[in-house]
């Protein structure tokens, strides 16, 4: 999809810089014939037909990667639902009615959660944390908002689709330096709050960091900007984000 959004790009670049070819062609005439304007209009006319093409293409492959997207979380999640009702369907059979309450309770609280999740109020990074376990089986994210917080509504500092880049970039951080081949997917934790007039996004990382990687140096690649500090904290894989709000 991005090779076809890129070569999209590269050929409007393309067409709207060939535009300097009739110009040219009037400056060494030095003088404007009619064929001169037929031809410069002609060729506004192609180099518009040639951008209003790769444009919808560019479109279409970001759409069709979306709704590609979108079918893999469904059938996930449908997964999860056949799984779930296995297990309530089993204990009913067995008449084990304590552990089927304790199934339903761990049901209504995942749901609970991911509905927090759905209301957390950047399209994109709902998006993100509802795909994650369909592109990444070494880490589980354990998704915490503190008071059912929409960030569409706090006055941040930074745009949301930063802050929503930020959080992505942190979390393919922790999976290129995670410690691989210890048995059961390890769980990050992330948790957001609004904290004394800031935005605080909490890391816990519940697994090992590579002692070879160049885990700090990456952690302020990734969490940077004017208005975005970081604490980290003693503990490997722990860290704290915060983004200043105007007020």
């Amino acid at each position: 999809m991005w090779e076809t959004v890129k070569y999209g790009r590269t050929l409007r670049i393309a067409a709207m810089s060939s535009l300097v070819i009739p110009l040219l062609i009037v400056i060494l005439f030095q003088q404007i014939w009619a064929w001169m304007i037929a031809l410069l209009v002609l060729w506004i006319i192609a180099v518009g037909c040639v951008t209003e093409w790769s444009i919808r293409t560019s479109r279409t492959a970001i759409l069709q990667t979306e709704q590609l997207k979108a079918i893999r979380i469904l059938n996930h999640h449908r997964h999860d639902w056949m799984n779930d009702l296995q297990i309530i369907s089993g204990y009913i059979q067995l008449k084990k009615h304590d552990k089927l309450v304790n199934s339903v309770e761990r049901i209504r609280d995942r749901m609970f959660a991911e509905s927090k999740i759905a209301k957390l109020g950047i399209p994109s990074l709902v998006m993100f944390f509802q795909s994650f376990r369909t592109v990444c089986n070494e880490i589980q994210l354990d998704i915490n908002i503190v008071d059912e917080l929409n960030l569409a509504e706090l006055p941040l500092a930074i745009p949301l689709e930063t802050l929503s880049a930020q959080v992505q970039d942190m979390v393919w951080t922790y999976v290129e330096h995670a410690e691989q081949g210890l048995g059961e997917p390890q769980v990050l934790y992330i948790a957001f709050e609004n904290y004394q007039q800031e935005l605080c996004v909490r890391f816990h990382y519940e697994g090992e960091i590579r002692s070879d990687s160049d885990w700090s140096s990456k952690v302020k690649s990734a969490l940077q900007g004017q208005f975005v500090r970081v604490e980290q904290e003693q503990v490997p894989g722990s860290l704290h984000m915060y983004v200043s709000c105007t007020a």
